[in-house]
């Protein structure tokens, strides 16, 4: 028997398994899980910023949401949530291998973390 594995269902997967775990840490990242709108997701991702500043989220924990709402941020590629969830969602990696784009990537979420805080 010869299965094909669809990717972005597995991709959907592991994500979503991933989020649920953030979720079960941090209760209050529920609503991620609910439709979505700009007006809902750019708060949500500043809560999320603010709590890996403040050092209550790892930086595991934000590229989860941050790779999460970029699924949703890709509906609006010109948007500021689709490049703070981009730079977010690669995050850990920046910083466990220590490269020197981890600056650049630290510089997007600030600005953006800066420009939205007070919705």
């Amino acid at each position: 028997m010869n299965r094909q594995i669809n990717i972005p269902d597995l991709k959907t997967k592991i994500v979503l398994s991933d989020i649920k775990y953030v979720i079960k840490k941090h209760p209050q990242f529920s609503i991620i899980l609910k439709p979505l709108t700009l007006d809902t997701a750019t708060p949500l991702f500043i809560d999320a910023i603010k709590l890996f500043k403040s050092g209550c989220l790892s930086s595991d924990e934000l590229s989860t949401i941050g790779n999460y709402l970029f699924t949703f941020a890709t509906k609006f590629p010109k948007s500021d949530l689709f490049q703070a969830t981009l730079a977010a969602g690669e995050l850990a990696f920046y910083i466990r291998y220590h490269t020197s784009r981890l600056r650049t990537f630290l510089q997007i979420l600030d600005e953006f973390y800066e420009k939205y805080k007070n919705l």
